[in-house]
Parts: structure tokens; sequence; C-alpha cells
């Protein structure tokens, strides 16, 4: 099942561990919605009761990521790449990153690749 749903929702991406790394093609899945966490959800508003979780999240196979390095990056696209920070527990066949987003100018100063697979 949750194969399944890395499936469906996977989005074609290169992989680079460090600045010396080859680029590897992964598939992931990035969730950046935003999560209001707190004991009383229908008072969040204006009043500011609860809290919003906004870290955006890269989703690996293990199968093709054990474990995301540090400081690695995650290439999708000409206007949208990740730098892996910490990761969580591994959680079956999956393993979940904190990341941080690139800015545009860099990833094209970089000349991030892209895949045209997806």
């Amino acid at each position: 099942m949750r194969r399944d749903l890395h499936d469906e929702m996977l989005v074609p991406a290169f992989y680079r561990a460090t600045a010396e790394s080859a680029w590897v093609p992964v598939e992931v899945r990035v969730h950046t919605k935003m999560n209001l966490v707190g004991d009383d959800m229908e008072g969040y508003g204006a009043d500011g009761v609860g809290v919003r979780d906004i870290t955006p999240r890269v989703i690996f196979m293990r199968s093709q990521v054990s474990v995301p390095t540090r400081g690695a990056i995650v290439s999708i696209s000409s206007d949208e790449a990740w730098q892996i920070a910490d990761s969580e527990k591994p959680d079956g066949i999956t393993i979940t990153a904190m990341a941080a987003p690139i800015s545009e100018a860099k990833i094209a100063a970089d000349n991030y690749p892209v895949r045209d697979d997806g």
C-alpha cells in the first residue's frame, strides 16, 4: 500500500549526496503543505491559538536513498530544488527528510540537472 502511494505521488528527480558526488536519478514525494498543530484547531486564526508547521519534507524510497545526507541536493525542475536537512527515522520502506528550498537563481547558476521523464 505504501509503495502504491509513493508510485501515485512520485516526482522524478536527481539526488546528489555531496558536491563531489554524481547526480543519481530518484523518485521522491515532496510535502510542502501547511499543517496545523496544537490542541485547539477550531480556535486557530486571528487569536493565534495553534501553531503552523510548514517545514517542507522530501520522502525517499529507502531502496533508492537509504539515509539522505545532510546538505544533499534534490533537483526536481528548473525552478524547484531542495537542500536536505535532518532525516527522520526510517519508516518501513520510506525515509523522510526535512528540506529547505533552493532559489531559482542558484538552481540556474549551478546548472542543476532536470529529468525529462516526468
